[in-house]
């Protein structure tokens, strides 16, 4: 897989996300518009393609192709286990997705599952190269792919705020392990938007899931002005009550519909036994078990550091570490060796 390496900058912010600046990448972010057939349904479209078709005994194995904790979706839309091989793909129920078949049955990928080892693309780039592997596709979807004003409906978007009483959109470039999002949006927000010729203004933003519910939550807007009110060394060590209440909206934002029947739809759920093998008989470490949630979470050829405090908590408590509790944080984590010792 390749790796391009890029200037990002992450700017923290007390509430919802923070700001990732891709300098040297030009994103073409799709437009609305017609959709890749006049009338098309929301089921699967299939149509035969002289062009592009190829025999499905050349299509492609996919287990290997599809990050930890992404799972597939079936057809009553249920997130199932990965099974079979790509043999289309297709738009199906509103989206862009690849069509596994293993015995007859179907099910479908979202193209955000796909290992890349670009952070930030365009996923209608993870499709076109999946076709170019020789997966087929309908003639008239690749062309919407390849137009540079393709429909913002064939990916997954989402709506949020980026600032008290501000909304945005964008198209969703990537999930992290922890369930936020990397979003490509259409124009960067003024706030963020550099007069400086040798500063890049940002092309997408890392998106929370408070993001989607803070303008429809008491709790969370509430939050929010106790907060801003602080010093920023006290934003970041709030006082045990703010603390508590922090807790409350990260728990609140997990829980809110939008953000979990978008997790649904992409087919994103952590799954520890997809990162740590628990091999009753050979455990390993606690330190690689962690290591391997923190590190190999992401896919192939990804690092990923944003992870939030309270998240790194859970994972904590998943590994059964007896000093956590309710809503204690985590930060920081180090790997400590001893000699002829575990790495823990």
């Amino acid at each position: 897989m390749r790796r391009i390496g890029r200037n990002i900058l992450w700017i923290l912010l007390p509430l919802v996300l923070t700001v990732a600046c891709f300098g040297n990448q030009q994103v073409e972010s799709p437009a609305s518009g017609i959709p890749p057939q006049a009338g098309a349904p929301v089921t699967e479209t299939v149509t035969p393609d002289d062009v592009s078709m190829k025999s499905t005994e050349q299509s492609v194995p996919f287990g290997e192709n599809v990050r930890p904790h992404f799972y597939a979706l079936g057809d009553d839309g249920s997130l199932q286990p990965v099974q079979g091989i790509a043999d289309r793909i297709v738009y199906w129920q509103g989206k862009v997705k690849v069509r596994l078949s293993n015995r007859g049955q179907y099910q479908y990928l979202d193209p955000l599952s796909l290992n890349s080892g670009l952070i930030g693309e365009h996923p209608a780039q993870r499709v076109l190269r999946l076709h170019e592997s020789g997966v087929p596709i309908d003639a008239e979807l690749r062309d919407a792919l390849q137009s540079p004003t393709s429909p913002d409906h064939l990916f997954h978007s989402v709506t949020f705020q980026y600032l008290p009483g501000k909304e945005t959109y964008g198209i969703i470039s990537d999930v992290f392990p922890d369930g936020t999002f990397l979003v490509i949006v259409p124009e960067s927000p003024v706030e963020w938007q550099s007069s400086q010729p040798d500063v890049a203004s940002p092309t997408h933003l890392h998106v929370n899931p408070r993001a989607l519910s803070v303008g429809q939550s008491e709790l969370a807007q509430e939050f929010e002005e106790e907060i801003l009110s602080l010093s920023f060394e006290d934003q970041r060590y709030p006082p045990p009550p703010l603390a508590r209440k922090q807790c409350s909206v990260y728990q609140e934002s997990l829980g809110g519909a939008e953000y979990a029947g978008l997790l649904d739809a992409i087919g994103y759920r952590f799954t520890l036994g997809h990162v740590v093998k628990d091999d009753t008989e050979a455990l390993p470490p606690f330190g690689e078990r962690l290591l391997g949630i923190l590190r190999d979470g992401t896919g192939r050829d990804t690092s990923y550091f944003g992870y939030g405090r309270y998240w790194v908590a859970d994972r904590l408590a998943e590994l059964q570490v007896p000093w956590m509790g309710e809503c204690d944080t985590a930060g920081g984590v180090r790997t400590y060796r001893k000699k002829d010792a575990a790495k823990d």
